[in-house]
This record gives C-alpha cells, structure tokens and sequence, in this order.
C-alpha cells in the first residue's frame, strides 16, 4: 500500500495547479450530468466543492508566478497547462446553468485569454509522440465553444455562436494534430490519461449538440442547425464505439497506483454522460437518454473512486513531509 501512496520528490506548483485544473474539470462535469439527469443535491455539492477546487487552483497559480517564472514558463508549455482554460470553460458552463450567466461571462473572458496565450506554446512544443493529454489541445478549444453555446441560449446572444463554432472547429483540427501523434500503447501503459483519446471526441460532441441547440434558440438558419445536429450524433456514435477499448483496456491492465492524471479518466467518463444528454436534447433518441442517465452513476462511482485516492495520497504527502 505504501508503494502505492509515494509521494513525489518535488512538485512544481504549476503543476499543483494543472492537477487542480483536471480536479475542476472532472467534477464540474460530473455535476453538469447529474443536473441534466435532474439529480440536483448532488449536483450542487459537486458545483461548490468544483468551486473550491478552483480557488485552490489560482492559489496555486499564483505561488507558481511567485516562485519562479521561468520555470512557470517552462511548465506551461506542457498540454497540461491547458486544464486551466478547459477548467475555467467548463465551471463556466456549469455557473452559466445554475442562473449565474455574469460568472459564465467572467470565466469564458479567462478561459479565452488563457487559450490565447498557451496554445501556441505548447502546440510548438509537442514531441512526436503523445500520451492522451496531448488531446487537451481538443478539450480547451471545445469546453470554450460549450460554454459560448450555453451563454448563447441563456442570453440570446447569438454572437456567441460565432465564436463557439470558431473554437469548435479550433478543437477539432488540433484533434486532428494530435490523434497522428498519439502512441496506441498509452491504452495500455497510460496512467489514466489514455481516456482523453475518446473524451475529446465526446466533448467535441457536446459542444456541436451545444451550439446546435444555440442556433435554434436564436433563430439561427435550420440547415446549419440540422448539420451541426448530425454531426454531434455522428461524433457521439464513434466515440461510443471506442469506449469498450478503454475499459477492455482497464480491464487488462489494472493501474492501481494514484496518479493525478486519473483525473484525466474521471472527466471524459463524466463527458460521456455529458454529451450523450446534449446530443438527445438535439435528437430526441430516447435510447440515448436512456444511456446518459446509467452512465452519470457510473461518472458518479469513477469520481468518488479518484476522490478518495486523491484526498489519501493527499493526506500521506503531509504525513511524509513530517
């Protein structure tokens, strides 16, 4: 057990942060599935302590600024930098649905700053080889054109839409980008981040079921609606036929060591729900509904496992520094 609990040597705070950010992440989606399958206590508990989380983040992100740019610089060339914005699209979103649009509109001003400014950085410095966090340049873009769409239904503000489509399609190429990258053994050899594979294709899915439903709020063109909407199945059906891998995968090769890139696993499991809600709402397949509402229990179980690991590992890091 102990093995399983070694803390690190060292951890930059940056990437305290960006743990902190996939933290967010996972949980904020998780609480947006129990809300879509209207289960609202839990989802609430999950929205605040999502909160939480991320006030933990900008401490974090601040100590890192504090302690040594250059290595804060070095540090956001990594795709993990990339959870700050995804954490702050997604919590953005999750704010925007629980009535609270002026910190949806606070946050999707931060997460677009953010992406502007680390994108290229980090897209310069990709190795030939990616593990499934490389697919974090697909799931900052998306969670971005989420939240536009989510903002754009709320508000009317159709203007939105534009640039949703814009970071969808941002997300989409850079999937493109990465996917030739990927290495097919991180199914096997990942520390939980392999999952990203096929949860970027599911939020690319949601944000296209997303801005669909945005388009027929705002009276936008029904051919455009139509289009996006069969796109957001079509990307939700190949996304559905790679599950089995990753969990046959799971399966295989248990990784029972905690590592923070399992919350890497926690959010394209809650993703799955996620989208699937969206692209019923677009679709109206009862099926579909049917799935999202067993899988938001089974994103429910993977985040309360990856919580209580976390909060053990956490606990032994301050038993260890003493």
């Amino acid at each position: 057990m102990a093995a399983l609990l070694t803390p690190p040597a060292r951890l930059h705070p940056a990437q305290l942060c960006f743990a902190l950010g996939a933290a967010v992440m996972a949980t904020e989606i998780v609480s947006v599935a129990l809300a879509d399958d209207n289960t609202r206590a839990p989802s609430d508990v999950l929205l605040w302590l999502g909160i939480v989380l991320y006030a933990l983040g900008v401490v974090a992100a601040c100590v890192a600024f504090a302690s040594g740019r250059a290595e804060l610089r070095d540090q956001a060339k990594g795709p993990m930098s990339l959870t700050v914005a995804a954490a702050s699209a997604v919590l953005g979103t999750r704010l925007t649905l629980a009535g609270a649009t002026w910190a949806g509109v606070a946050l999707l001003v931060l997460a677009v700053a953010v992406w502007l400014v680390l994108t290229i950085g980090v897209a310069r410095s990709l190795p030939a080889r990616l593990p499934g966090v490389g697919f974090l340049l697909t799931v900052a873009p998306e969670a971005i054109a989420v939240l536009c769409a989510t903002l754009a239904v709320v508000d009317r503000a159709g203007w939105l839409l534009v640039v949703g489509i814009f970071f969808a399609l941002a997300g989409i190429g850079f999937y493109v980008v990465v996917v030739v990258r990927f290495d097919p053994r991180e199914l096997i050899d990942g520390a939980g981040d392999q999952w990203v594979v096929m949860g970027a294709l599911a939020i690319v899915a949601l944000a296209l079921a997303s801005l669909d439903l945005g388009f027929r709020a705002n009276g936008w063109s029904t051919w455009l609606a139509h289009g996006f909407a069969t796109a957001a199945i079509v990307v939700w059906a190949v996304a559905i036929i790679g599950l089995p891998a990753l969990v046959a995968a799971e399966i295989a090769r248990p990784r029972l060591r905690f590592d923070s890139r399992r919350w890497a696993t926690v959010f394209p499991v809650g993703m799955y729900a996620a989208m699937s809600f969206a692209v019923d709402r677009a679709q109206s397949h009862g099926a579909i509904a049917e799935f999202a509402s067993v899988w938001t229990w089974v994103a429910v179980v993977v985040w309360a496992t990856v919580m209580a690991a976390a909060l053990v590992f956490t606990l032994s890091v301050v038993k260890w520094k003493r």
